[in-house]
């Protein structure tokens, strides 16, 4: 899938708390998108388990089933997750008080 090779990490043009369209709301091009499409519906898989917390048929079209897996997630330990989130924020956005 080349033009899903550089995915991770490019999410910078994501803005906070919004969304601009849906491809850009899980972190992908719309050539990257049609690029995973192509990719799975070139496979031999009969199944598609999907854990995204989108619905991929409403992005792209995959001739395969697509089963949604749901989960939860819960807090487990003296640090929650978004204690986590909140400090990493914090060293990127000078705005937020943090970074350089």
């Amino acid at each position: 899938m080349p033009a899903g090779r550089k995915s991770t990490g490019e999410w910078h043009h994501l803005p906070l708390g919004g969304q601009r369209d849906p491809a850009t709301a899980v972190g992908c091009s719309a050539a990257q998108l049609q690029a995973f499409a192509a990719t799975v519906n070139a496979s031999s898989a009969e199944i598609v388990v999907s854990a995204a917390p989108i619905d991929l048929a409403q992005l792209v079209t995959i001739t395969k089933k697509i089963v949604r897996a749901r989960y939860e997630y819960a807090e487990a330990g003296a640090r929650s997750l978004s204690s986590f989130v909140d400090a990493f924020l914090e060293r990127l956005s000078p705005a937020r008080g943090g970074g350089t």
